[in-house]
């Protein structure tokens, strides 16, 4: 049994698709080298063989790979035929769809499902919920006997409409089991599956309806691409969206900067615990205390003599040319990708108008009483 099963929709015929697979060959997935994973390519009709064979030999080991050529173009159409055709019970602990302009921490992402749910158990796992509709889902829905799941929306007001994930789901084996054996759901994939409109995001969610199996949101997982909370860099998602070269290009190429860099002498006295560092942008009344976590965290103090009270501000990392540079959040810079340059007391860039200075100053930490 693989620990993992993930149906990815490809189709490599669409230039721009196809320039996101490149990037998701390098930073797609992270930490997956213990886990036994199988991935499932189901790619449009008119992908050729050869592009798939690329990308088959461009992903790690120790991924069992299937690509199938669906007799689908629409992308909606090649993800519900892995659940009407190819998927098969009791393959999986979990069952992951995602995106190719996705980041995922797999290995974080392993570890929160096996300490907070059980995959012998019910479970439907989403990051945001979303309840918008597709019509032709509803009339299908309404032909099987369920249209009771619409019986309580009122007008266009849709917070009683089904909820469905958005954009990433992870399901359970038992409940994967549940759905794949239910007469009705099969039959809802099988109508569904010839209809090229709507998304991807719902079919699953109302296959489990069928089963009385509901999604629970989690903050481990989300569509949003909020890259300095991404795990690998100590914050809470395993996994993030809409990262790609045409959307939110900046992390992207942030992490292209940092692969390979090293100072040693530099990380050492930035993540110092004696030192805390005064961040001020010139020309602006915000100016901060900081430090810099080893996880890669840039994490301001509420108070400079109080390092309980943080938050995280950006994430930092060493360039290939041993340079400090820091991703800040959306809060601070619409462009946050900055190489700090260093002068021996302070970091600063005058393009981005941003000086970091070290404070020699006694933090006295709060004892704690048992």
């Amino acid at each position: 049994m693989y620990d993992l099963e993930i149906i990815m929709p490809v189709d490599l015929s669409n230039e721009i698709i196809k320039r996101r697979f490149n990037d998701f060959i390098e930073f797609g997935f992270f930490n997956h080298e213990k886990l036994k994973i199988k991935l499932y390519f189901m790619a449009s009709n008119d992908t050729k063989e050869e592009d798939l064979k690329i990308l088959e030999n461009s992903l790690p080991e120790n991924f069992e790979i299937s690509s199938i050529i669906t007799p689908y173009k629409h992308v909606a159409q090649r993800i519900i035929y892995y659940y009407s055709d190819i998927i098969k019970p009791n393959t999986a602990k979990w069952y992951m769809r995602i995106d190719e302009d996705s980041l995922t921490d797999l290995g974080s992402l392993m570890k929160n499902l096996e300490n907070e749910f059980d995959h012998t158990r019910d479970y439907y796992i989403v990051g945001e919920i979303n309840r918008d509709i597709v019509p032709i889902e509803r009339k299908i829905l309404s032909f099987l006997g369920f249209n009771c799941f619409y019986d309580k929306i009122q007008g266009h007001d849709l917070r009683d409409a089904p909820a469905h994930e958005f954009e990433i789901s992870i399901t359970s084996n038992e409940a994967m089991k549940r759905i794949l054996t239910n007469e009705n759901c099969q039959k809802f994939f099988q109508i569904r599956k010839e209809f090229a409109e709507g998304v991807g995001d719902h079919t699953l969610c109302l296959a489990a309806l069928i089963e009385k199996i509901y999604p629970i949101s989690v903050r481990f997982l989300t569509y949003h691409p909020n890259a300095t909370q991404f795990s690998i860099f100590g914050g809470i998602h395993n996994h993030i969206h809409h990262l790609s070269f045409d959307r939110n290009p900046e992390f992207l190429r942030w992490l292209k900067s940092i692969k390979k860099g090293e100072n040693e002498e530099l990380v050492k006295e930035i993540t110092s615990e004696e030192n805390l560092y005064f961040l001020n942008w010139y020309g602006k009344s915000d100016k901060s205390w900081i430090s810099f976590n080893k996880n890669g965290r840039i994490e301001k103090n509420m108070n400079v003599s109080d390092i309980f009270k943080k938050e995280i501000v950006g994430i930092w990392a060493i360039n290939k040319n041993g340079q400090l540079t820091v991703f800040m959040n959306e809060l601070y810079e619409n462009n946050p990708l900055i190489v700090l340059n260093y002068d021996g007391g302070a970091f600063y860039c005058l393009e981005k108008k941003m000086r970091i200075e070290l404070k020699n100053i006694e933090i006295k930490k709060k004892k704690i009483l048992m």
